[in-house]
């Protein structure tokens, strides 16, 4: 692969070119393009008026081998004078292995990577804009949420494809088949079931886990970098729905009596799979593990707590097109095939993960998972972690204040401040 250069492409007929610069700016290029439009019922993305360039051959980086593979010959059939070759290249090494093998000519014309690393990609100038009328379109098919997750400045830089964000299992032989629907609830159940010297609980969690106690704070109106999640000077800690979220935190206390730090690792998971715990918070990750431990489970969203919805922090992996390919138009369009609806159902069947698609109840094999489609239910009322370089400062602070309340150690007023001052600490070492 060598840098960018100028590429043409046809448009509804008329020959347009597009300038396409390692900035990520281009000429103005028709907008009544069709460019993804459905070759069946089933809503294949194919492209009319926009093809990909001659004898493209694209290398694309996934996090699994067979889902590449998949995703490669659906694409192929599309379009069989494109060649993809994929590998496998996890989501965090895919930045880093971009960063040294895209400007030696060796990296992926189509990378994934999690959806706030978008920031520090267009920093190291490795994505491309995406033209105007493949932008539409997926804007058109996304969910608004998915698409300013790979946004900046009112352009698109990528394709999210899949979701991910927090649940409640809950044991389905413990609790029966009426789940709480609160957090109220649960407690109540919990100071019938307990049984702590025999690790028997109804509820579990590492709680002092910053991203998966998220939405504990949001449930009391806690904003972290302001409203939008865009203002780095705005951490929210000194805020009253801070307090309240840390004083509902201190409150789990009384149903979960056990230290902090015995809470994390695989601990609260096997307790689940050994049938002695009836809820616990977790990821799309755990289906297979609770299935193949035979737990008679279910899955719902997150009970509200006060009447108030718990709004988890959510993830994106995102697809990217490299600044540095030889065929862009081929490799947007393949990055855009890979949420199809046709590309929606294949990540479902070899990456078991919900797609970003604003309309999933086309996806045959999603809509009818009992359990995957909470998940993507669930994203529609979740928070993406913000892109901002500060996000490192509320992992590590906010865990050791939630620890702290948890533990006893401080009260939430005190709590707080000690975070409050840590954070400014940290900004004034930067």
């Amino acid at each position: 692969m060598k840098m960018k250069r100028f590429m043409s492409f046809l448009a509804a007929g008329t020959m347009a070119i597009a300038s396409i610069g390692l900035a990520g700016c281009s000429k103005e290029v028709p907008t009544d393009v069709n460019v993804i439009e459905s070759k069946n019922d089933e809503s294949v993305a194919e492209a009319e008026g926009v093809q990909p360039e001659e004898g493209a051959e694209l290398l694309l980086w996934t996090d699994k081998l067979v889902y590449g593979e998949a995703i490669a010959e659906g694409f192929m059939a599309l379009y069989p004078d494109v060649k993809v070759v994929t590998e496998e290249v996890g989501f965090t090494d895919a930045r880093t292995k971009m960063e040294l093998d895209g400007p030696a000519g060796s990296g992926a014309d189509v990378f994934m990577i999690s959806h706030n690393r978008l920031v520090s990609a267009l920093a190291a100038g490795m994505v491309l804009k995406f033209e105007d009328s493949i932008a539409e379109q997926l804007r058109e098919e996304l969910s608004d949420v998915a698409i300013s997750t790979a946004s900046s400045g009112g352009d698109l830089y990528g394709v999210p494809v899949s979701t991910e964000a927090n649940c409640l299992f809950y044991n389905k032989d413990i609790v029966g088949d009426k789940p709480a629907e609160t957090f109220e609830e649960i407690f109540e159940f919990a100071r019938e079931y307990n049984d702590v010297a025999n690790n028997q609980f109804g509820f579990m969690m590492d709680v002092a886990n910053a991203y998966s106690s998220y939405g504990f704070l949001t449930a009391y109106g806690y904003e972290l970098f302001g409203a939008d999640g865009t203002d780095r000077d705005s951490n929210g800690l000194e805020s009253e729905a801070f307090i309240k979220g840390l004083e509902f935190i201190q409150s789990i206390r009384e149903i979960l009596p056990v230290q902090s730090q015995d809470l994390k690792g695989e601990f609260v998971n096997e307790q689940f799979k050994a049938g002695k715990t009836a809820y616990i918070m977790g990821g799309v990750w755990n289906i297979k593990d609770f299935t193949e431990a035979g737990v008679n489970f279910g899955v719902i969203q997150l009970p509200t707590i006060e009447g108030n919805d718990v709004i988890p922090f959510a993830g994106l992996k995102v697809a990217h097109v490299s600044a540095y390919s030889d065929y862009p138009i081929a490799s947007m369009l393949l990055a855009a095939y890979m949420v199809s609806e046709e590309g929606a159902n294949i990540l479902y069947e070899t990456n078991y993960k919900p797609t970003a698609r604003a309309d999933i109840s086309t996806i045959e094999g999603l809509v009818n998972d009992e359990s995957l489609y909470v998940f993507a239910q669930q994203f529609a009322n979740a928070n993406p972690v913000p892109g901002i370089d500060r996000m490192d400062y509320y992992y590590s602070i906010v865990e050791k204040v939630m620890a702290l309340v948890f533990d006893g150690q401080l009260e939430p007023e005190e709590a707080a401040q000690v975070g409050i001052d840590e954070w400014s600490s940290m900004i004034a070492s930067e």
